[in-house]
């Protein structure tokens, strides 16, 4: 289930970026999806892999290790696989329909032509790789744990079945729209993240100053990991 909602997620993220799906049957263009497959598995590969100079910082003194190596060069498969994207949407900026749907990339890429100095293409790169890795597991692991949760108290699966019933029907899809008269479905999600936030640590912070906490000595500029799931 995890592998199918992580797939799912992965497809909404790059058709809000790109238009474009990777993973299904559906999928257009098999060689520049196979692509992006890899440099997914290669991403999270990394992610949960150990570099020693973390642990023993003097190791940095003999140069940037293997681990760091392969890490400079997965960021350079990622930028170029995002300017690629970038690149084909501006080759077809002439092209879009005013009554489509633009993608985040067509949205940014008109930003750019009014203000070049602040939108380029760094920036907008940037922006698209943060949807990507922010956007993805997260969600697919929320989205795990709520059907979990659900499944565990049918009584509460029942009412908000209840609610999309009534707000939504059975002839549409829910719409971001609808969120405002779905409450209960709010209560849900917000639950479900209360009780299973996405990740165990939050964003990486560096100490400012040189500090003690809880008798141990925290030197200035040491990586500071928060666990959000002992909160």
């Amino acid at each position: 289930m995890k592998m199918l909602l992580f797939e799912l997620t992965l497809n909404v993220m790059m058709r809000t970026i790109a238009g474009k799906r990777y993973y299904g049957e559906s999928v257009a263009e098999v060689e520049e999806a196979r692509t992006f497959q890899d440099i997914v598995k290669e991403t999270f590969r990394m992610g949960t892999a150990s570099n020693i100079s973390d642990f023993l910082p003097f190791m940095k003194l003999l140069g940037t290790s293997d681990y760091e190596k392969k890490l400079i060069e997965l960021q350079r498969k990622r930028d170029d696989f995002m300017q690629y994207l970038i690149e084909e949407h501006r080759k077809n900026m002439g092209k879009i329909r005013e009554d489509r749907m633009k993608t985040m990339s067509e949205v940014l890429l008109k930003l750019q032509e009014s203000e070049p100095d602040y939108y380029t293409d760094d920036m907008i790169r940037g922006l698209l790789l943060v949807l990507f890795s922010a956007g993805t597991d997260t969600s697919a692991g929320t989205m795990e744990w709520a059907l979990s949760l659900l499944l565990n108290h049918p009584e509460v699966m029942e009412k908000a079945c209840a609610e999309l019933e009534n707000c939504v029907g059975h002839d549409r899809l829910v719409d971001e729209s609808d969120l405002n008269n779905l409450p209960y479905l709010q209560c849900i999600i917000k639950e479900t993240m209360r009780l299973f936030p996405a990740g165990p640590l939050l964003i990486p912070h560096e100490s400012s100053e040189e500090c003690k906490m809880s008798g141990f000595h925290i030197p200035r500029g040491t990586m500071l990991m928060v666990n959000v799931w002992a909160i």
